[in-house]
């Protein structure tokens, strides 16, 4: 059987594709293993300094898989309710990833395919693709973190509408909305992300992982007080990274620096 995840790597840079692209790149049981082991392993990966995730074929991805859709239907709550808590922890994982992560949106991404792509550090996105929180349509809240990421980009109100209608919108639309960080005519998106990930690839990785950390936690809520606190621990560790000495001398030797993760 072909992998449904393929992992190339140019450089510095990794690039995993979902590949299911008769079935849409939809989400099996099989898929979100894959990219639960890969996100780990990449995050552990030092070689590795930005991540590209895009879908083969036509699409980005179509989120849940019919069968595992169909499969549910006919389980108890119980039982799904327990797989739905390990995709969360598959989305925690990708939404955490430490190093700058570029969503490639090639096409369509609806439902949990939605959810992934906003995942993403930089949204990049087809003039073709497609979003659509299309959970509604069969019943279903979102998920995938859906209710998190989306008004956090587009505001309560425009998540309650595209919640609620399950429409879906073009790449234009998102990218109005906040949703996306750059359309691309089609045939030079992966040429496009590539270029922004190894632009991505030199910023510095201890800086991008805290100030990850710390927008995350703004996200969730954290009060005023309590980011003041993390960012003091951050910068206290940080100000004692060969990194930061690196940026300091390179900044006095009028010269870019050349960070090396230490």
């Amino acid at each position: 059987m072909e992998d449904e995840l393929i992992l190339e790597r140019v450089d510095d840079v990794a690039i995993l594709r979902m590949n299911r692209p008769a079935q849409m790149n939809s989400l099996s049981h099989s898929l979100l293993g894959r990219l639960w082991e890969a996100f780990g392993d990449l995050a552990q990966d030092d070689s590795v300094r930005c991540l590209i995730l895009t879908g083969t074929g036509e699409s980005f991805s179509a989120g849940g898989d019919m069968g595992v859709l169909k499969e549910w239907s006919e389980s108890p709550p119980s039982l799904v309710y327990r797989q739905m808590k390990m995709v969360g922890e598959v989305v925690m994982r990708i939404f955490n990833f430490p190093k700058p992560l570029i969503t490639a949106v090639n096409g369509v991404a609806v439902g949990g395919g939605c959810s992934l792509a906003l995942c993403g550090d930089v949204v990049m996105a087809s003039e073709k693709a497609r979003f659509g929180m299309v959970f509604s349509r069969n019943n279903l809240g979102p998920d995938m973190g859906a209710s998190f990421i989306l008004p956090r980009l587009v505001g309560v109100l425009k998540a309650k509408e595209l919640i609620y209608s399950g429409r879906i919108i073009s790449a234009q639309e998102a990218h109005s909305l906040g949703m996306v960080s750059e359309v691309v005519p089609h045939e030079v998106l992966m040429e496009r992300a590539l270029e922004r990930a190894k632009e991505m690839a030199k910023w510095a990785p201890q800086a991008v992982a805290f100030g990850k950390t710390l927008l995350h936690r703004s996200m969730a809520g954290a009060s005023m007080e309590e980011l003041l606190e993390m960012e003091a621990q951050a910068q206290a560790i940080l100000f004692n990274c060969e990194d930061t000495k690196e940026a300091v001398k390179a900044f006095l030797e009028k010269r870019k620096p050349v960070f090396k993760n230490r």
